[in-house]
């Protein structure tokens, strides 16, 4: 068996590892799951919540990524809830199994923008999540509409290890806009839209709405 032959094979080997490693990984954080409903929810709901501690983090954000502390607190008046606390949460993911959008509320005094990534800094301190029934976000949005209807939203889509750290910062600089840096909801939506999952523009609409007013509402600047 020559040089090459046997590069090869051990090439193929370390590819098969890898492979079964990935997936035995994979498997094992799905099934960390069990802790959180999986049938669709008809009330909007707070839950208490620690952080898991990862040295991998998920590819893409989601309840699994804490783990709930007591029980549940149903809201029975998710509109209210929002004008009175709507800046003390930001939009996290969307559970598809509970059919809801995942907010979250961090520690007292925390403040997101002092780490890189949007995604990051949510999940590390987060001690709340709210989740809000996709069938209830028409009434969210109808009732806060008049308090972003001046805002408008840009989206960058970059690849790789591309420079979105110093764009972040370079539109924070004007004082007129404000950016986030992997605001993980919408590559939740892309994922669900690839394996297809249908969506329609009317529910991305208002999933995109929430997000502007709570980004308003939470984050330092003032429009």
């Amino acid at each position: 068996m020559d040089v090459f032959t046997v590069a090869t094979a051990v090439t193929a080997l370390s590819a098969t590892v890898a492979i079964v490693v990935y997936l035995l990984l994979s498997h094992h954080l799905t099934t960390q799951s069990s802790s959180w409903p999986k049938t669709k929810q008809s009330l909007a709901y707070i839950q208490k919540v620690v952080p898991k501690k990862k040295k991998i983090q998920t590819p893409l954000n989601s309840l699994n990524d804490f783990i709930p502390v007591g029980e549940a607190t149903a809201v029975h008046d998710v509109v209210q809830l929002f004008v009175r606390r709507g800046n003390e949460f930001s939009v996290y993911s969307i559970d598809w199994e509970q059919e809801v959008v995942v907010l979250i509320r961090p520690v007292d005094g925390a403040d997101l923008k002092t780490h890189p990534f949007f995604r990051e800094a949510q999940r590390r301190k987060a001690v709340e999540v709210l989740c809000v029934p996709l069938e209830r976000l028409q009434d969210v949005a109808s009732a806060v509409a008049d308090e972003v209807a001046h805002v408008q939203e840009v989206f960058i889509f970059m690849t790789a290890r591309c420079g979105s750290t110093l764009v972040t910062r370079l539109v924070e600089a004007t004082s007129v806009a404000q950016a986030v840096c992997e605001d993980d909801v919408f590559s939740v939506i892309h994922m669900a839209v690839h394996r297809h999952r249908p969506i329609n523009k009317a529910g991305l609409r208002l999933i995109t709405a929430v997000t502007r007013f709570c980004q308003m509402k939470s984050l330092p600047l003032v429009f």
